[in-house]
């Protein structure tokens, strides 16, 4: 199963050995509470501060928007409950 956002912004923060507030200063415009409810899935970012968490985390940015926007929850959902119509859509929308 692939992590999610908050899985992989948190495992990055203390891989960089950031707690809460300094990964808050480092990123900018964003408080501890917020970020702590980020990293347990619990609100969702903006694009804008996700790509100012990509780069200080120096993660890519686009797997990371990917992630916060939960479009990939969305098509496992999809692919469950429609199998074939996902498939044949995915391959049609190349």
């Amino acid at each position: 199963m692939n992590p999610t956002f908050g899985e992989i912004v948190r495992q990055r923060r203390k891989e960089l050995k950031f707690n809460l507030a300094q990964a808050c200063r480092e990123v900018g415009r964003i408080h501890p509470p917020y970020l702590s409810r980020i990293e347990r899935e619990q609100a969702t970012p903006s694009e804008a501060l996700v790509r100012r968490m990509a780069k200080v985390y120096g993660l890519d940015e686009e797997e990371l928007v990917f992630r916060a926007r939960r479009i990939h929850k969305q098509l496992d959902e999809l692919k469950r409950k429609f199998p074939r119509m996902t498939g044949r859509w995915l391959k049609d929308s190349k």
